[in-house]
Parts: C-alpha cells; structure tokens; sequence
C-alpha cells in the first residue's frame, strides 16, 4: 500500500507542520504518533527525520520505517521486544515497556541505545552499540550502565567476543546473572 501525505497527516502529528512529502516511500520530515492504537496503521519506509511513537499502547512495531535518519522512540508502550522496528536509525529509545527480550533491536544504532532495566532482560547483544544508557534509577542500573558502557562498541576496540565474555563475567560478578545472556 502506498501511502499518502494525507494518511500520515490523519494519524501522525507532522514534526514540520508547513511541509511533508511522501517520495518513493521516503517521509521527508519527522512524524508523532497522536492516536492511542496497539499497531501502526501502515508500513513506513524511511523517515528522513524523527519517528515517536511514545505513550501509546502498541505491541509490536510492525510497519515501523525501516530506516529512521534521527531519533527512533518508542517509550512506554505495550511491547515484549522489539520485532518489526527500524534497521537502523541514530537513537533508539525503548525505556518503559515490558520487554523480555530484544529480539528485533535494530542493526545500526549511530548514537545512543536506551532501555529500561529489567533483571531478566538479556543485554550483552547490545554491545554493538557505540554507546548504551540504561534508564532506570536504582543501584542495579548504576552497576549496568557502568559495565555496559565500558564494553559497548564506542568505549573498546576489542573484538566483540572478547566484549561480550568479559562483560558477562563483570554483570555476573556485579549480581545481574540475568541479563548476563545474549
């Protein structure tokens, strides 16, 4: 299904209010979510500027853009992991869900990846990122933060493996046997 300027205008509060332009699946600007629904209503393709889906109830992000060019925030929502979002965007937000996992994350994440602690989420997949923040303000999350951001792709050159198994060690060590799994 093609969609149109007016379909987004409909749904999506327009980042750009004087300009939106729909080019070969390409939304020229940034679009926020204003309805309250459990799915997107249609599929995007790439969002040359921000992607909010925040304070909704979604529970999946199928027919999120495929690419989002800044920010990609789908804050306290409904959702169990994160099938059917963007492959790559600059910042990703998934901070207040009820995530068990983080089947879906996206491939490229440029800047900052941010979540939620969670004591059973598995987070060493994570360490891709160039630079990872966990939200949350508890003693677990300090721990976290601090070990992950050490091992994440921004603060080492190590090799991902050696990252992950000694991150692994460091959150088993710190009490976070449950996140400690990729």
């Amino acid at each position: 299904m093609t969609v149109t300027e007016q379909d987004v205008r409909k749904i999506f509060e327009i980042s750009d209010k004087a300009k939106i332009e729909i080019v070969d699946d390409v939304v020229d600007g940034g679009v926020i979510l204003k309805w309250k629904i459990t799915k997107l209503p249609f599929t995007f393709g790439i969002v040359t500027g921000i992607f909010y889906c925040t304070e909704n109830t979604l529970t999946t992000l199928v027919g999120s853009p495929r690419k989002v060019l800044k920010i990609f925030n789908c804050y306290q929502n409904n959702l169990k992991d994160l099938i059917g979002g963007p492959i790559e965007c600059d910042d990703f937000y998934c901070h207040k869900n009820q995530l068990t996992s983080f089947d879906g994350k996206p491939d490229i994440v440029k800047k900052m990846f941010c979540f939620e602690f969670t004591p059973t989420v598995p987070v060493l997949s994570v360490l891709k990122y160039n630079n990872i923040y966990v939200n949350n303000i508890n003693k677990e999350k300090e721990d976290m933060t601090y070990i992950l951001k050490k091992y994440c792709a921004g603060n080492s050159k190590e090799p991902l493996r050696t990252r992950i198994i000694k991150c692994q060690r460091e959150l088993i060590d710190a009490g976070l046997e449950g996140n400690a799994r990729l």
